[in-house]
């Protein structure tokens, strides 16, 4: 039988957790986990590697841009880089040259004389409704 004024029995001590990081550092199991300067440099790299992953390369990666085109006097290639249909281009040369590969190239009703070369994967659509026109 116990004492009155005992305290009840402490329930046993739970080992420290092996931790990844403490492997890490090449020291050993008693004292690897002590000084937070060992792992530091881990979570560091860890984090790094992290964050690269995430980010990734960006390239390829971008915005769908639509790019208007509108004869003279209603398009100005001044209004490079023709992405609003207030402020066309006057030529389609000019709208390709400011477009990304999947970009649209809309044109305004009228007569386009240029040759036009592209170099990148844009559609090109005519015939585009006046309502854009302000």
């Amino acid at each position: 039988m116990r004492p009155i004024n005992s305290s009840p029995p402490k329930p046993p001590r739970r080992k420290r957790a092996w931790l990844p990081w403490c492997l890490l550092g090449g020291r050993s199991r008693q004292d690897a986990c002590a000084p937070r300067s060992a792992w530091l440099p881990w979570c560091a790299l860890v984090l790094a590697v992290a964050a690269l992953l995430t980010i990734g390369d960006q390239k390829g990666v971008r915005a769908f841009t639509t790019r208007f085109v509108a004869p003279a006097p209603f398009g100005d290639d001044a209004n490079a880089p023709c992405d609003s249909p207030d402020t066309p281009c006057a030529h389609i040369q000019t709208a390709i040259n400011n477009s990304g590969s999947g970009d649209l190239i809309e044109l305004f009703p009228g007569t386009y004389t240029e040759n036009v070369t592209v170099n990148q994967s844009v559609t090109i659509q005519g015939d585009v409704s006046s309502t854009h026109r302000s």
